[in-house]
């Protein structure tokens, strides 16, 4: 299961971020998160631009496994 701080860690690791904050919002389960990045990237984006950012940094474990074998 994805736990907030794996989500932190990946985006800290992606992005040029000065600030993350990472929340499980599901009660606990792990099914919902919100986030909070601060990042230089971000500048002159728009909203749709700066969410495509991080979610494209965001993976499924089935999704990462994939994406790494499209570059190997």
């Amino acid at each position: 299961m994805t736990s907030a701080d794996d989500i932190k860690n990946k985006l800290m690791a992606e992005l040029p971020a000065t600030h993350v904050e990472v929340l499980d919002v599901s009660g606990g389960c792990g099914s919902m998160f919100q986030a909070i990045v601060v990042s230089e990237a971000f500048d002159g984006k728009s909203r749709l631009q700066r969410q495509r950012l991080v979610n494209e940094k965001n993976y499924s474990p089935s999704q990462y496994e994939a994406a790494q074998a499209q570059t190997a």
